[in-house]
């Protein structure tokens, strides 16, 4: 059976190279080692173990993307070859893959529809092999530069979105029927301009941590959280995550203790680019920063982790530069067991 399932999934092997990373953790390698420019990942780990990951594809130069899902079978010693699941002429980006509770698959996407249009689309799988596009969802907007999803599943089967308007706030929107449909309140989590928010939910007790970027001063971004029991209520203060430097990319994960974890990136040198976490209790206080990676000339970007099912570690994955100019060629590179220091 398992022959003829690598057979179906037509999958290759990993190639794993040396990259800095903590004491104790599997150092990383590409899952997929093509000269293609893949960029953001959006990994699923299923309950049979088995690890999905739908990834933007870019037309280097110009950056407009398509998405690919590849499939590891066996914690992800091999790969299926990427394959295309949403293509079209448009330009279509930052993926956020998630199972919903009857087994199927949904895909929501940042789709450049022309004109300065930006909405988030939703594509749909009952299997994860064959994908149908669903077009776009309505937030509420009368007019539309929605991107940049990030969407989890909560244990009622519902989902929670957050999203960033171009040059604008960052919002937060739920549905109950597997993403055909949100609710329109167009709740701002952000207290002003913000960009790539994204949010994990602790179901032992119901708190939503989002993270997102802001501009700072000298072209830095920096990174902050906001915590909430209610996900239409962000009235709290905001919380900072890591200031000082040039940090992107914030991803938080709520971890089996009950911990958040975000992962994120610092500017490390002036082409570079590397990989860090923090942890905390209540997603307000964050611990100090653990780095992940130390690749002195290159860019490392978008890590993206999902629990490892061992408590204390988690699998991560990101985009790694191959190659001397960074967005030319990048690979989508996996850690298989990163451990994770939680804060004192």
């Amino acid at each position: 059976m398992k022959s003829r399932l690598l057979k179906a999934w037509g999958l290759v092997l990993v190639g794993m190279a040396l990259v800095g990373s903590p004491a104790g953790a599997q150092t990383g390698g590409p899952i997929y080692n093509g000269s293609e420019l893949d960029y953001q990942p959006s990994p699923l780990r299923l309950l049979s173990g088995d690890l999905m990951v739908v990834i933007e594809r870019l037309a280097a130069g110009t950056n407009s993307g398509d998405l690919y899902l590849t499939i590891s079978r066996d914690e992800g010693a091999t790969w299926s070859e990427p394959r295309m699941i949403v293509g079209s002429s448009l330009n279509e980006r930052h993926p956020a893959l998630v199972r919903l509770p009857n087994g199927s698959f949904a895909v929501f996407y940042l789709v450049a529809e022309g004109g300065g249009v930006y909405r988030i689309h939703r594509s749909t799988s009952s299997n994860g092999r064959l994908w149908f596009a669903r077009g776009p969802i309505d937030l509420g907007w009368s007019t539309h530069t929605e991107v940049n999803p990030t969407v989890i599943r909560e244990d009622d089967g519902s989902l929670t979105m957050t999203y960033h308007r171009l040059s604008g706030p960052s919002y937060i929107a739920r549905s109950l029927d597997g993403g055909a449909t949100w609710d329109t309140q167009k709740t701002q989590v952000s207290d002003g301009t913000a960009a790539l928010p994204r949010i994990t939910r602790r179901a032992s007790d119901g708190l939503y941590v989002v993270t997102y970027q802001v501009n700072a001063s000298g072209g830095r971004l920096e990174l902050y959280s906001k915590a909430s029991y209610d996900p239409y209520d962000w009235s709290g203060p905001a919380s900072v995550v890591s200031s000082g430097s040039n940090s992107h990319d914030s991803q938080p994960l709520t971890l089996e203790d009950g911990n958040v974890l975000v992962t994120y990136i610092e500017q490390t040198g002036s082409n570079a680019f590397d990989v860090y976490y923090r942890t905390s209790a209540d997603g307000l206080k964050w611990s100090a920063a653990t780095r992940v990676t130390s690749t002195p000339s290159t860019y490392d970007v978008e890590p993206h982790p999902v629990l490892q099912g061992t408590p204390g570690y988690v699998t991560l994955f990101w985009s790694y530069q191959n190659g001397a100019t960074p967005y030319v060629d990048h690979d989508i590179w996996m850690m298989k067991d990163l451990p994770i220091t939680l804060a004192r």
